[in-house]
């Protein structure tokens, strides 16, 4: 059941988990189709598009980093804009319904020789799910529609993005609560959008991450 606040509206957060400095660990990975599958599955994850399983990762491995931060241990991002979540967060995801958004379990070594690293397998969360038309941007505010720099306005269809230093809120139809618990919309980019209900659920599990920090949509 979809909780709904004073005015009869469902309550819709979102996350800032794919760009939040505060989330990122400086770890690699390795596909199996080599740098060709590496750089679509970097694109693919960074505008939530589907593509061909052959491209997921392998492996995660060290790089600047030897650890996972306890800050964010349960949910991180890593080169690449890759999104990898905790076995305990990925207990809570397989509860609700994710649609199309697809979770790899992948293990952590400490560099591509497979070295062992004592950490056990976390799992690549690849958003594909979307529901599209869901976020309105002429009743948002602080957001931006972006542009080739070569271009004096953006083109109509091009997505948008919150602007910098601005106060920002998204508005987000009121039905997008229905379906998936957790989606995007590829008109805005780097901002995933979840149900009351798995929001409530990662706080009662006590997982901890920046990822966390939910941020109430504005819903319309």
């Amino acid at each position: 059941m979809t909780q709904t606040s004073s005015d009869d509206k469902p309550v819709i957060w979102y996350t800032k988990w794919m760009t939040g400095g505060d989330t990122h660990i400086s770890f690699d990975y390795r596909c199996p189709g080599g740098f060709p599958s590496r750089l679509e599955f970097s694109r693919a994850t960074m505008s939530c598009r589907p593509t061909d399983e052959s491209n997921a990762p392998e492996f995660v491995f060290f790089s600047r980093h030897d650890k996972i931060k306890a800050s964010c241990r349960d949910a991180f991002s890593i080169t690449g804009g890759v999104l990898v979540c905790s076995p305990a967060f990925r207990d809570v995801l397989i509860r609700f319904d994710l649609g199309s958004s697809r979770l790899y379990e992948v293990p952590i070594y400490r560099d591509e020789n497979k070295t062992p690293s004592g950490i056990a397998p976390h799992y690549v969360l690849h958003m594909t799910e979307g529901k599209l038309g869901c976020f309105v941007p002429e009743e948002s505010s602080g957001v931006e529609q972006m542009r080739h720099p070569l271009d004096k306005i953006a083109k109509p269809g091009n997505p948008w993005r919150e602007a910098l230093d601005q106060d920002v809120q998204l508005a987000i139809r009121a039905d997008a609560a229905q379906g998936a618990d957790l989606w995007c919309d590829p008109k805005l980019r780097n901002r995933i959008f979840l149900s009351d209900r798995l929001a409530r659920a990662v706080k009662e599990a006590g997982l901890k991450s920046p990822a966390f920090r939910f941020v109430r949509a504005k819903v319309v």
